[in-house]
Order: C-alpha cells, then structure tokens, then sequence
C-alpha cells in the first residue's frame, strides 16, 4: 500500500514534484559537471606531463656520460639509462651521395635502451606509441674485446701506420680507443696523431676525470673493456701528397704495448694488458677498404687498409676494428607522417645520416606520434645499435644527451634530494625533470588555480543549493499537508506507514532528480571538457583529452541528496510521534 500510494501523490502533487525534482537536476547537474570537468582537466594535465617526460625522471646535458651511471644511483631508483635525442637525416636506400653524405629530410633522431622504452610502456603514453616504441626488437650481439684491469686512468700503446718503405706523404691518422663499461655505453678516448711513416709512435689518452663534491672520484661501471680501435685518415699536407695513380696506398696499421695508466706511488704507472690470442675482431670502414684483421708477429692488434689519398684530399676516411660484427641494417621506428612524406612502408630500407655517418635502417613501423616531443618527423632506434654505427663510422664521444631514470612517483622528491649537487653546487633537483613535478607545476600554476578553485566553489554552491531547496521544499510541504496526514491516520494508517509513504515520495524524488542531474551533468562534461582542457599555450593537449568522470565525488553528491531523505523521513517520524490527529482535524483549515 505504501509504494502505489507514495505514487499517487506525488502525481497529485505534480507541480510542486515538478519544482523538487527540477531543483535537484538543477543542482546534481551543475555539481556533476564541475567534478567531471575538474578531474578531466587535472587528468590531461597529468597525461600532457607525462607525455611530454617520458620517464619518470630525466636529466639533461650531463658530463662525462661515463661516470653518469655512478652518480644517479640510488637504492629506490633503476638504473640510469644512456637516450640520444639530437638531429639527423633520413634519405631514400637510392639517394646519390656523391661521394659524401647524402641529403635527405632533416629529422629528430631519438635513440633509447631497451629499459628505457620499457618506461613507455604504462599509462596513457603506451596507448600513445608509447606500447609500439617498447615492442621494438633490437637484437644486439655481445661484443668482444680486451678487459682493462684495475682504476683504469688512461691507456698507452705504441702505434705503427705503413712502414718504412710504403709510406703516405701528407697523410696522417687520428687514433682513438673504444672502450665499453660494464652498462654497454660506449665511449671513445683520443690517443693522438701519428703520420703515416711506418714509424713505431707511441701515444697515450686519458679518461675525464671527475670527482664528487667531496673531492673522491666517481667510480666507473666496471668492467671496462676495450673494443675497437679508430683509425682516421687525412691529408694534413696537400703539397706534399701524391695525386693520381700514385696517390693508391694499401698499408698496415699495428698496435702492441697495449697498457693502461693506473694510480701509484709516484704518480700514474703503465700495467700491461693481457690479450687471447682467440679475441675475434672484425672491421668496418668509410671512405677506405679493410682487407683483414690480423696482426702480424711482435703487434697485438693490426688492420690492412687500402685507401685512395686523391679521395682523403675531399672527405677523410675511417677503419674501424671493433669487436661485433658490423651493423647492417639496423631497425627502426618512424612517425606516420614522416613516413607519408618519404613514402615508405614498413620493411622499407633507409640511409639515417648523423654526424657525417651513412647508418643503413629499415623501417619496423610506424607511430602516430613519439612520446617526449611535439615534432612530427622523428626516428626511434636503439641506443646500443646507433652507438656502434657511430663508432663504426669513426665517430667520437657518446651517443647521448640525456638519462633517464625509473623511479616511484612517491620516492621521486626523496630521490632528487639524496642525490649529491654538481661541482658548482647546483641541486640535482634543478638538474632534472620528473613528471611528478611538471604534473604539478601544470595543475597547480597560479593561473590555473583560480579555475579549479571555481569549479569547486561551484559544486559546493550546488551541494548548498540542493540541502537548502530541498529542505525548503520538505518543511513547506509537510506544513501544508499536516490536514492530509492527520485524516490518513484517522482512517487507519499507522504513524510508522505515514512516514514510510512521506519517506517513499521523497526517494522517487530524489531518484528522478538524481538520475535526470547526474546523467545531464555527465553529459554535459562528456561534451565540453575536451573542448576547454588545453594545453599550456592554448592549443589542442597532447595527448587528447579523455573524459575522465570521478564516480567517488559524484557519489559523494548522491549521497548527500540520501542524506537529505534521511532528514525529511527524521523530521516526519519526529513530527508525527508528537501529532494529535483529532485536534489536527478539529481546527480544519483553520491551520
């Protein structure tokens, strides 16, 4: 009796049932739409943030790279991992070079370790290439080469290029050794300059040497292995160098007394360095030819060259002795819009050119768009790969320009403050970007937080406006019905019925006025947060905006309206437990 009779007088009653349900749509509407649009908002900011960083933490521009690893270690944090984002080019497998570089279209080259594309793989950056850049295979063959033992400082060798009687006038070499460390990065250390004469020379090379601020030097990730040895050919005097079919020269170019410099009593001391006679080499040239790899009898490490000096008169020449096999084509991913305008497909073949080196690619696929950068033209490769075709390619230095670091977001402030300031006393903190705080500084930049602070003034001005109508709403209309409620009890309904009837009526209330508000509000964010969620400069975000609707506070609006029922049932009970219904209908509507 009590559902179909709570129905029928709120049908009776329409016009002021009208009024209660539309003040709560009004209300649950307008409180609906401030949360989702302010948890839309919060949530793109925090997509953009994390877009834009990539991991979880990034430093920038830090010197020597091989001592970086030891200085960003931390026991919650992973290892720091090698990334190269610099410009390059990207040509067609069948663009001239003319006996140089090719030309192709300029690029953004970026180069990262497996871990470190693993660190796009979460959130919503995996969904945005994020999940295709960590799929990307790249195998990579262990390399060979000689280990260096103990603190290594630097390392000496007696270097011989030709011999007495098949020397290069004018033609001289740039050598430099390749060491790896223990992560795999890559590095090269200058030994000098010795002409082409066949005469021994000794040379010598040092590593950077870099201390903490207390003075104590960073540790290098051991072990350090020598694997390869660059030799760069030129003209240093063209007067004095032989053109034509004279200038043709095959020579050989030996190494023996390999040592390394280590700390002693008195200063550095020179330690020999062992090498197996099984260490398998291979070879890798631009510009020249190497024949073989072998050494000859009283040389630890030599390779046969034939070169052209007609041709170093215009570009020098590299050979490479290094300990992996060459990189033939190494994989890659590219932006759909660069691939669009190269008109490549996926298993198409590339020349990726950086530095001066000709890098042979093939495209593993394709991407809408890269995490980290904004520009529509972008490589993504391996950093082990591309460090050794630069090396091959006799490249110096390092192929990288910033670290990344996984690290929780909650030990990300605790982290950055263990970590020891540079040498001029800059906090690491100042040296890096986390997404923890670009989040941060995104939602809560002094001109943003008047807007969020709107939206919740908003819905709390929605939630006020809900318990002050709908209370209204309930005291007036139990005062106005106290006649009605007294002859429905003369008739025979219990005090417990009438409060269930009056308890009835408010929830169909509250239930069409809550569904009609929290569904328009929903709507209403569904279609205009994308529209007004921009990035920091006013154009679209990137990622785009997904509309994020937060169930718990819009719970947390419907039950405040449960709240409200629970008061008028309250009030009704109270009410009529104190009501005389015979002295109620005696004064009639004299009341």
């Amino acid at each position: 009796m009590v559902s179909p009779l709570a129905a029928w007088e709120v049908g009776r009653r329409s016009t002021r049932a009208t009024s209660a349900v539309l003040l709560l749509t009004l209300a649950l509407a307008v409180g609906t739409f401030s949360q989702t649009f302010l948890a839309t908002w919060r949530q793109s900011q925090a997509d953009q943030a994390a877009f834009s960083t990539g991991a979880p933490v990034r430093f920038a521009g830090l010197e020597p790279p091989s001592l970086q690893v030891a200085a960003l270690e931390a026991p919650e944090a992973g290892q720091a991992q090698p990334v190269l984002r610099t410009e390059g080019e990207l040509a067609g497998w069948d663009t001239e070079t003319f006996g140089g570089p090719p030309r192709g279209r300029p690029v953004q080259i970026l180069a990262l370790t497996d871990d470190a594309r693993q660190m796009l793989d979460r959130g919503r950056i995996a969904s945005e290439g994020g999940a295709q850049v960590a799929a990307l295979e790249t195998p990579v063959a262990r390399s060979a080469g000689i280990t260096l033992p103990g603190d290594v400082r630097g390392l000496s060798a007696v270097i011989q290029v030709g011999d007495p009687e098949n020397t290069v006038p004018g033609a001289s070499t740039i050598l430099r050794a390749v060491l790896e460390d223990g992560t795999g990065l890559l590095s090269t250390v200058d030994l000098g300059m010795v002409p082409i004469d066949g005469v021994p020379h000794p040379v010598q090379g040092m590593l950077p040497d870099v201390t903490d601020p207390g003075g104590d030097p960073l540790p290098r990730q051991s072990p350090l292995r020598l694997v390869g040895l660059q030799v760069v050919m030129f003209v240093a005097s063209p007067s004095d160098a032989r053109t034509g079919s004279a200038g043709d020269f095959e020579v050989q170019v030996n190494a023996k007394e390999l040592s390394v410099l280590q700390p002693g009593d008195d200063g550095l001391q020179a330690v020999a360095v062992e090498i197996t006679e099984d260490l398998q080499w291979f070879a890798a040239a631009r510009g020249l030819l190497a024949m073989s790899t072998w050494a000859p009898d009283g040389w630890q490490i030599g390779v046969r060259v034939v070169g052209s000096v007609n041709q170093l008169l215009y570009n020098a020449g590299s050979v490479v002795q290094i300990g992996w096999p060459a990189t033939d084509l190494a994989p890659v991913l590219l932006t759909e819009s660069l691939a669009r305008r190269l008109g490549v497909v996926v298993g198409g073949d590339l020349m990726l050119v950086l530095d001066g080196a000709i890098i042979p690619v093939e495209v593993s696929g394709t991407l809408g768009r890269m995490p980290t950068t904004t520009e529509q033209d972008v490589v993504v490769i391996d950093q082990t790969l591309l460090s050794r075709a630069l090396a091959q390619n006799g490249v110096s230095g390092s192929a990288v320009s910033e670290w990344w670091v996984d690290v929780a977001p909650e030990d990300v402030p605790g982290y950055l403050a263990g970590l020891p300031a540079d040498p001029g006393g800059l906090p690491a903190a100042d040296r890096a970007t986390s997404e923890v705080q670009v989040t941060k500084d995104m939602q809560q930049h002094p001109l943003r937080v008047a807007t969020q602070a709107g939206l919740w003034l908003v819905a709390l001005a929605a939630a006020l406006l809900a318990a002050v109508g709908f209370g209204v709403h309930a005291t007036v209309t139990l005062r106005a019905r106290a006649v009605e409620f007294a002859q429905l009890r003369a008739i025979g309904l219990s005090r417990r019925s009438l409060t269930a009837v009056v308890g009835a009526e408010s929830l169909l209330l509250c239930l069409l006025g809550g569904a009609f508000g929290i569904g328009i509000g929903a709507l209403l964010g569904w279609l205009v947060g994308p529209l007004v969620a921009v990035s920091a400069d006013g154009t679209p975000p990137i990622p785009s905006v997904v509309v994020h609707i937060p169930w718990a506070d819009v719970a947390a609006l419907a039950g405040e309206v449960v709240a409200l029922l629970a008061v008028v049932v309250l009030v009704v009970a109270r009410s009529q437990r104190s009501a005389d219904p015979a002295s109620v209908l005696r004064l009639g509507e004299e009341r």
